[in-house]
Protein backbone atom coordinates (compact mmCIF):
# COMPACT_ATOMS: atom_id res chain seq x y z
CA UNK A 1 0.00 0.00 0.00
CA UNK A 2 3.22 2.15 0.02
CA UNK A 3 3.45 2.55 -3.31
CA UNK A 4 -0.30 3.12 -4.64
CA UNK A 5 0.16 6.25 -6.53
CA UNK A 6 3.79 6.75 -6.66
CA UNK A 7 5.10 7.10 -10.03
CA UNK A 8 8.58 7.02 -9.25
CA UNK A 9 10.68 4.67 -7.46
CA UNK A 10 12.60 7.72 -6.07
CA UNK A 11 9.37 8.89 -4.51
CA UNK A 12 9.23 5.78 -2.29
CA UNK A 13 8.72 6.14 0.99
CA UNK A 14 12.29 6.15 2.63
CA UNK A 15 14.50 6.31 -0.69
CA UNK A 16 16.14 8.83 -1.65
CA UNK A 17 17.79 9.05 -5.14
CA UNK A 18 20.40 11.06 -7.28
CA UNK A 19 20.33 11.67 -11.14
CA UNK A 20 17.72 8.92 -10.95
CA UNK A 21 19.83 6.49 -9.04
CA UNK A 22 18.50 4.87 -5.75
CA UNK A 23 21.50 6.15 -3.05
CA UNK A 24 19.68 6.18 -0.07
CA UNK A 25 17.25 3.43 1.62
CA UNK A 26 16.25 4.26 4.84
CA UNK A 27 13.04 2.24 6.55
CA UNK A 28 13.81 2.49 10.10
CA UNK A 29 11.93 0.55 12.56
CA UNK A 30 8.67 0.52 9.93
CA UNK A 31 7.35 -3.09 11.04
CA UNK A 32 9.17 -4.65 7.91
CA UNK A 33 9.41 -8.74 8.06
CA UNK A 34 10.35 -11.33 5.42
CA UNK A 35 14.25 -11.51 4.14
CA UNK A 36 16.00 -8.92 2.39
CA UNK A 37 16.34 -10.05 -1.01
CA UNK A 38 19.38 -10.70 -2.97
CA UNK A 39 18.10 -8.36 -5.62
CA UNK A 40 19.28 -5.49 -3.38
CA UNK A 41 23.17 -6.10 -5.15
CA UNK A 42 21.33 -4.47 -8.28
CA UNK A 43 21.03 -1.08 -6.49
CA UNK A 44 24.52 -0.31 -7.48
CA UNK A 45 24.59 3.23 -7.00
CA UNK A 46 23.37 2.75 -3.58
CA UNK A 47 25.49 4.31 -0.34
CA UNK A 48 23.36 4.03 2.67
CA UNK A 49 21.25 1.65 3.63
CA UNK A 50 19.34 1.40 7.19
CA UNK A 51 16.80 -1.40 7.88
CA UNK A 52 17.69 -1.11 11.49
CA UNK A 53 14.47 -1.67 14.10
CA UNK A 54 12.29 -4.05 12.30
CA UNK A 55 11.81 -7.84 11.98
CA UNK A 56 13.70 -8.56 9.34
CA UNK A 57 15.17 -12.50 9.67
CA UNK A 58 17.32 -15.26 7.34
CA UNK A 59 20.62 -14.39 6.07
CA UNK A 60 22.04 -11.33 5.16
CA UNK A 61 22.30 -12.26 1.27
CA UNK A 62 26.16 -12.18 -0.66
CA UNK A 63 24.77 -10.06 -3.00
CA UNK A 64 24.93 -6.71 -0.43
CA UNK A 65 28.88 -7.19 -1.21
CA UNK A 66 28.51 -5.95 -4.85
CA UNK A 67 27.35 -2.82 -3.41
CA UNK A 68 30.68 -1.33 -4.00
CA UNK A 69 29.30 2.37 -3.50
CA UNK A 70 27.76 1.85 -0.32
CA UNK A 71 29.31 3.60 2.88
CA UNK A 72 26.57 2.79 6.00
CA UNK A 73 24.74 -0.70 6.40
CA UNK A 74 22.39 -0.87 9.74
CA UNK A 75 20.70 -3.91 10.05
CA UNK A 76 20.55 -4.24 13.67
CA UNK A 77 18.12 -4.86 16.24
CA UNK A 78 16.31 -7.40 13.29
CA UNK A 79 16.49 -10.76 13.08
CA UNK A 80 18.97 -12.03 10.64
CA UNK A 81 21.08 -15.04 11.83
CA UNK A 82 24.28 -16.57 10.52
CA UNK A 83 27.69 -15.09 9.30
CA UNK A 84 28.10 -11.87 7.46
CA UNK A 85 29.39 -12.62 3.74
CA UNK A 86 32.93 -11.97 3.36
CA UNK A 87 32.58 -9.98 0.51
CA UNK A 88 30.88 -7.32 2.51
CA UNK A 89 34.07 -6.57 4.45
CA UNK A 90 35.80 -6.18 1.22
CA UNK A 91 33.90 -3.63 0.45
CA UNK A 92 36.10 -0.35 0.29
CA UNK A 93 33.92 2.56 0.67
CA UNK A 94 32.49 0.65 3.80
CA UNK A 95 32.96 2.77 6.95
CA UNK A 96 30.16 2.53 9.29
CA UNK A 97 28.23 -1.17 9.43
CA UNK A 98 26.36 -2.69 12.38
CA UNK A 99 24.59 -5.66 12.85
CA UNK A 100 23.53 -7.85 16.24
CA UNK A 101 26.29 -9.37 17.16
CA UNK A 102 24.50 -12.03 19.60
CA UNK A 103 22.88 -13.35 16.30
CA UNK A 104 25.21 -12.47 13.61
CA UNK A 105 28.99 -13.66 13.32
CA UNK A 106 30.89 -10.36 11.68
CA UNK A 107 34.50 -10.05 11.14
CA UNK A 108 34.11 -6.42 10.10
CA UNK A 109 31.69 -4.63 11.87
CA UNK A 110 32.33 -1.33 13.27
CA UNK A 111 29.90 -1.41 15.87
CA UNK A 112 27.86 -4.35 17.06
CA UNK A 113 24.21 -3.97 18.65
CA UNK A 114 23.58 -6.78 21.11
CA UNK A 115 20.11 -5.12 22.40
CA UNK A 116 16.85 -7.16 21.03
CA UNK A 117 14.76 -6.44 18.39
CA UNK A 118 11.74 -4.04 19.11
CA UNK A 119 8.38 -5.91 19.73
CA UNK A 120 6.48 -5.90 16.23
CA UNK A 121 3.89 -3.03 15.95
CA UNK A 122 0.57 -3.29 17.53
CA UNK A 123 -1.97 -1.34 19.65
CA UNK A 124 -0.98 1.25 21.92
CA UNK A 125 -2.35 -1.06 25.08
CA UNK A 126 -0.06 -3.88 23.45
CA UNK A 127 2.84 -1.89 23.13
CA UNK A 128 2.97 -0.57 26.90
CA UNK A 129 2.69 -4.41 28.13
CA UNK A 130 5.15 -5.31 26.23
CA UNK A 131 7.56 -2.23 27.06
CA UNK A 132 6.22 -2.88 30.67
CA UNK A 133 7.34 -6.91 30.64
CA UNK A 134 10.53 -5.66 28.65
CA UNK A 135 11.90 -3.46 31.44
CA UNK A 136 11.31 -6.05 33.91
CA UNK A 137 13.32 -9.21 32.37
CA UNK A 138 15.98 -9.34 30.16
CA UNK A 139 15.32 -11.63 26.90
CA UNK A 140 17.24 -14.66 28.28
CA UNK A 141 15.08 -13.87 31.47
CA UNK A 142 11.87 -13.76 30.44
CA UNK A 143 9.52 -17.03 30.65
CA UNK A 144 9.56 -19.10 27.67
CA UNK A 145 12.15 -17.00 25.47
CA UNK A 146 14.63 -19.63 24.06
CA UNK A 147 18.80 -18.64 24.36
CA UNK A 148 19.77 -17.38 20.85
CA UNK A 149 21.60 -20.01 19.11
CA UNK A 150 25.08 -20.60 18.99
CA UNK A 151 27.04 -18.52 16.10
CA UNK A 152 28.39 -21.40 13.73
CA UNK A 153 32.10 -20.12 12.62
CA UNK A 154 32.52 -19.95 8.78
CA UNK A 155 34.95 -22.74 8.54
CA UNK A 156 33.10 -25.17 10.46
CA UNK A 157 29.67 -23.83 8.55
CA UNK A 158 31.09 -24.62 4.99
CA UNK A 159 32.57 -27.84 6.10
CA UNK A 160 29.19 -29.03 7.52
CA UNK A 161 27.81 -27.90 4.47
CA UNK A 162 30.13 -29.94 2.01
CA UNK A 163 29.72 -33.34 4.50
CA UNK A 164 27.83 -34.99 2.01
CA UNK A 165 30.41 -34.33 -0.83
CA UNK A 166 33.64 -34.29 1.40
CA UNK A 167 32.20 -37.42 3.65
CA UNK A 168 33.71 -39.25 6.15
CA UNK A 169 37.08 -40.69 3.40
CA UNK A 170 40.61 -39.93 3.78
CA UNK A 171 40.33 -36.79 1.84
CA UNK A 172 42.21 -37.09 -1.53
CA UNK A 173 44.83 -34.35 -2.70
CA UNK A 174 42.69 -32.58 -4.95
CA UNK A 175 39.68 -32.34 -2.22
CA UNK A 176 42.09 -31.16 0.61
CA UNK A 177 43.39 -28.16 -2.23
CA UNK A 178 39.75 -27.11 -3.33
CA UNK A 179 38.65 -27.25 0.60
CA UNK A 180 41.22 -24.74 1.94
CA UNK A 181 40.72 -22.74 -1.52
CA UNK A 182 37.47 -22.10 -0.55
CA UNK A 183 38.12 -21.94 3.31
CA UNK A 184 41.21 -19.76 3.06
CA UNK A 185 41.09 -17.78 -0.63
CA UNK A 186 37.79 -17.77 -1.61
CA UNK A 187 35.34 -15.66 -0.09
CA UNK A 188 32.50 -17.78 -0.26
CA UNK A 189 29.89 -18.50 2.36
CA UNK A 190 27.80 -21.53 3.64
CA UNK A 191 24.25 -20.36 2.79
CA UNK A 192 25.11 -20.16 -1.02
CA UNK A 193 23.21 -21.95 -2.88
CA UNK A 194 25.96 -23.11 -5.38
CA UNK A 195 28.74 -23.37 -2.69
CA UNK A 196 28.33 -27.84 -3.22
CA UNK A 197 28.77 -26.81 -7.24
CA UNK A 198 31.79 -24.54 -6.67
CA UNK A 199 33.40 -27.22 -4.14
CA UNK A 200 33.42 -29.65 -6.53
CA UNK A 201 34.30 -27.82 -9.84
CA UNK A 202 37.42 -26.99 -7.57
CA UNK A 203 38.08 -30.31 -6.99
CA UNK A 204 37.98 -31.25 -10.51
CA UNK A 205 39.93 -27.93 -11.62
CA UNK A 206 42.75 -29.24 -9.13
CA UNK A 207 42.84 -32.42 -10.37
CA UNK A 208 43.50 -31.02 -13.81
CA UNK A 209 46.24 -28.65 -12.55
CA UNK A 210 44.79 -24.94 -12.77
CA UNK A 211 45.39 -22.78 -10.91
CA UNK A 212 43.30 -21.48 -7.55
CA UNK A 213 44.84 -18.03 -7.13
CA UNK A 214 43.34 -17.53 -10.67
CA UNK A 215 40.02 -18.73 -9.61
CA UNK A 216 39.54 -16.88 -6.41
CA UNK A 217 36.41 -14.48 -6.51
CA UNK A 218 35.50 -15.24 -9.83
CA UNK A 219 32.20 -17.09 -10.79
CA UNK A 220 32.22 -20.59 -11.37
CA UNK A 221 29.70 -19.65 -14.33
CA UNK A 222 32.89 -17.19 -15.72
CA UNK A 223 36.08 -20.08 -15.06
CA UNK A 224 37.46 -21.24 -18.75
CA UNK A 225 35.50 -23.71 -20.28
CA UNK A 226 32.50 -23.48 -17.86
CA UNK A 227 28.92 -22.88 -19.33
CA UNK A 228 26.03 -22.64 -17.32
CA UNK A 229 22.89 -22.44 -17.77
CA UNK A 230 19.93 -20.00 -16.80
CA UNK A 231 19.69 -20.88 -12.75
CA UNK A 232 23.77 -21.27 -12.60
CA UNK A 233 23.93 -24.57 -12.72
CA UNK A 234 26.47 -26.19 -15.16
CA UNK A 235 25.87 -27.89 -18.04
CA UNK A 236 29.04 -28.14 -20.00
CA UNK A 237 32.68 -28.69 -19.55
CA UNK A 238 34.88 -27.63 -22.56
CA UNK A 239 38.73 -27.82 -21.95
CA UNK A 240 40.13 -29.31 -24.98
CA UNK A 241 43.10 -28.82 -25.88
CA UNK A 242 44.44 -27.30 -22.80
CA UNK A 243 47.34 -28.92 -21.97
CA UNK A 244 46.12 -30.47 -18.84
CA UNK A 245 48.08 -32.92 -17.03
CA UNK A 246 46.48 -35.01 -13.94
CA UNK A 247 43.01 -37.09 -14.16
CA UNK A 248 39.57 -36.85 -13.81
CA UNK A 249 38.12 -37.23 -10.56
CA UNK A 250 35.12 -39.19 -9.25
CA UNK A 251 33.72 -36.25 -7.76
CA UNK A 252 32.40 -34.45 -10.91
CA UNK A 253 29.62 -36.73 -10.20
CA UNK A 254 28.01 -34.16 -8.21
CA UNK A 255 27.93 -31.81 -11.71
CA UNK A 256 24.52 -33.66 -11.57
CA UNK A 257 22.97 -31.38 -14.92
CA UNK A 258 26.35 -31.51 -16.76
CA UNK A 259 25.31 -31.97 -20.60
CA UNK A 260 28.41 -31.93 -22.53
CA UNK A 261 32.27 -32.69 -21.37
CA UNK A 262 35.14 -32.03 -23.81
CA UNK A 263 38.69 -32.76 -22.13
CA UNK A 264 39.76 -34.29 -25.59
CA UNK A 265 43.45 -33.50 -26.93
CA UNK A 266 45.40 -33.26 -23.26
CA UNK A 267 47.54 -35.39 -21.32
CA UNK A 268 45.08 -36.84 -19.09
CA UNK A 269 45.86 -40.31 -17.96
CA UNK A 270 44.12 -42.96 -15.08
CA UNK A 271 41.24 -44.52 -15.31
CA UNK A 272 38.08 -42.58 -16.62
CA UNK A 273 35.93 -42.38 -13.10
CA UNK A 274 32.74 -43.97 -12.64
CA UNK A 275 30.76 -41.33 -11.24
CA UNK A 276 29.99 -40.37 -15.26
CA UNK A 277 27.64 -43.08 -15.35
CA UNK A 278 25.66 -40.99 -12.63
CA UNK A 279 25.42 -37.83 -15.28
CA UNK A 280 22.18 -38.66 -16.83
CA UNK A 281 22.00 -35.44 -18.71
CA UNK A 282 24.71 -36.14 -20.22
CA UNK A 283 24.57 -35.61 -23.93
CA UNK A 284 28.15 -36.00 -25.27
CA UNK A 285 31.27 -37.05 -24.02
CA UNK A 286 34.87 -36.38 -25.48
CA UNK A 287 38.07 -37.82 -23.82
CA UNK A 288 40.18 -38.90 -26.83
CA UNK A 289 43.40 -37.63 -27.30
CA UNK A 290 44.50 -38.13 -23.72
CA UNK A 291 46.22 -41.25 -22.04
CA UNK A 292 43.41 -43.25 -20.44
CA UNK A 293 43.49 -46.96 -19.58
CA UNK A 294 41.14 -50.01 -19.43
CA UNK A 295 37.98 -49.52 -21.02
CA UNK A 296 34.84 -47.23 -20.57
CA UNK A 297 33.72 -47.03 -17.06
CA UNK A 298 31.16 -49.39 -16.17
CA UNK A 299 27.36 -48.86 -17.14
CA UNK A 300 28.34 -45.58 -19.55
CA UNK A 301 26.63 -47.59 -21.90
CA UNK A 302 23.47 -47.87 -20.00
CA UNK A 303 23.44 -43.78 -20.68
CA UNK A 304 22.68 -44.20 -24.49
CA UNK A 305 19.67 -45.36 -23.49
CA UNK A 306 18.75 -41.89 -22.00
CA UNK A 307 20.38 -38.21 -23.35
CA UNK A 308 24.09 -39.62 -24.24
CA UNK A 309 24.28 -40.05 -27.79
CA UNK A 310 28.01 -38.99 -28.99
CA UNK A 311 30.57 -40.99 -27.46
CA UNK A 312 34.57 -40.74 -27.73
CA UNK A 313 37.57 -42.13 -26.60
CA UNK A 314 40.92 -43.28 -27.72
CA UNK A 315 40.38 -46.42 -30.02
CA UNK A 316 42.67 -48.61 -27.65
CA UNK A 317 40.16 -48.09 -24.69
CA UNK A 318 37.18 -51.12 -25.13
CA UNK A 319 34.39 -49.31 -25.49
CA UNK A 320 30.93 -51.17 -26.75
CA UNK A 321 28.54 -47.89 -27.39
CA UNK A 322 31.32 -44.95 -28.57
CA UNK A 323 29.48 -43.40 -31.86
CA UNK A 324 33.82 -43.06 -32.61
CA UNK A 325 36.88 -43.38 -31.59
CA UNK A 326 40.30 -41.06 -31.55
CA UNK A 327 40.78 -38.70 -33.52
CA UNK A 328 38.62 -37.36 -35.83
CA UNK A 329 39.83 -37.71 -39.57
CA UNK A 330 39.39 -33.94 -40.01
CA UNK A 331 41.84 -32.80 -37.10
CA UNK A 332 45.63 -32.02 -37.90
CA UNK A 333 47.29 -33.28 -35.35
CA UNK A 334 50.97 -31.93 -36.67
CA UNK A 335 49.62 -28.34 -36.32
Amino acid sequence: RWLIGEKSECTFPGVACEGGKVTTISLVSSGLTGSLPAEVSLLTSLEYLDLSGNHISGAIPKGVGKLKKLERLFLQKNDFMGLVPPSICKINSLVEFKVDCSEVECRCCTNCDTTPPPPPQSDANTDSRTESTSSQFSPSEQKGTPPPPAIIPRDDAIKEALHEVVGNEKSSEFRSKALSWILEQDDEDANDPRLVQRYVIAVVYFALGADGLALAGLDECSWTGIVCDGEGRIVEINVASSNLMGSIPDEISFLEYLKRIDMSDNGLAGEIPEGITNLFFLEKLYLYGNSFYSREPKDLCYLTYGKLTNIRLDCNIRCGCCTECGVPENTNTNE
